[in-house]
């Protein structure tokens, strides 16, 4: 995954938090739909998910 990637989603994941939908089917989705070479089965993925989720969160609660 590069920094470009990384970006993207975490903006993607801050703007559409506040919204009704779900924050990780868009992580997951939007790399499948722009045919990023991804492997979201590796852990290091399941690590950027979870980090994703916790600066989400303290966001939101800052």
């Amino acid at each position: 995954m590069t920094l470009v990637h990384t970006i993207i989603i975490s903006i993607l994941q801050g703007i559409s938090e506040l919204f009704p939908v779900s924050s990780l089917g868009h992580a997951v989705l939007l790399p499948r739909i722009l045919r990023w070479s991804i492997d979201q089965k590796s852990e290091s993925w399941l690590a950027f998910l979870v980090a994703l989720h916790v600066g989400t969160a303290i966001a939101l609660l800052i």
